[in-house]
């Protein structure tokens, strides 16, 4: 039980912009549970925030796997800029697309690839289908990471306004996170 603690509190270092420490949070807890995917997510999301993109593309691999979809953890090939993981993320955002007209996909996991693909517009579409299928991480878009490039659109405020979940309208505010601050030195 300890490290499901400690992989929220890593995800919520992440809402306050201190990448750092929740990577080795969310790696302590897959000391533990090597499998516990949204540990994974979460180092996914702190390397992408850090600009790391090759090793935010590592993690979106291994995220898949844990989950089973070998076919997307492939489709994630390496890439060490930022326009090698944008692509990587929209091939992989195009595969769902595809197989959700076979089967079930989650709508939001479409739109992170998008989002983090830089496709606003299918990003937004795909949010707009999560809403319609009421998928219950959408309680997490007003300071989810993987949103800040959609913050500011009219579509995306008008979806939080619409899930009525609490928001401030321009984007997150990491200071509303509640967690303490960083341990400081003795001076």
């Amino acid at each position: 039980m300890i490290y499901f603690l400690q992989c929220f509190f890593g995800l919520e270092l992440i809402y306050l912009h201190r990448y750092d420490e929740a990577i080795e949070h969310l790696h302590r807890t897959l000391k533990t549970d090597p499998n516990f995917s949204s540990a994974q997510l979460g180092l996914w999301g702190a390397f992408y925030q850090k600009r790391m993109f090759a090793e935010a593309l590592a993690e979106a691999r291994t995220f898949f796997a844990i989950l089973g979809d070998r076919q997307i953890a492939d489709v994630l090939a390496r890439g060490d800029s930022e326009p090698d993981y944008r692509d990587a993320m929209r091939r992989a955002a195009e595969k769902l697309s595809v197989r959700s007209q076979q089967s079930y996909v989650p709508a939001l996991r479409t739109a992170r690839l998008y989002a983090h693909a830089g496709d606003k517009g299918q990003a937004l579409d795909w949010l707009e289908k999560a809403c319609q299928e009421h998928e219950p991480p959408l309680i997490h878009l007003p300071v989810a990471w993987d949103w800040d490039n959609l913050r500011d659109e009219p579509r995306f405020q008008d979806l939080l306004r619409r899930l009525n979940v609490p928001h401030r309208a321009g984007g997150r505010s990491p200071g509303e996170v509640s967690i303490a601050p960083a341990p400081q030195s003795p001076p």
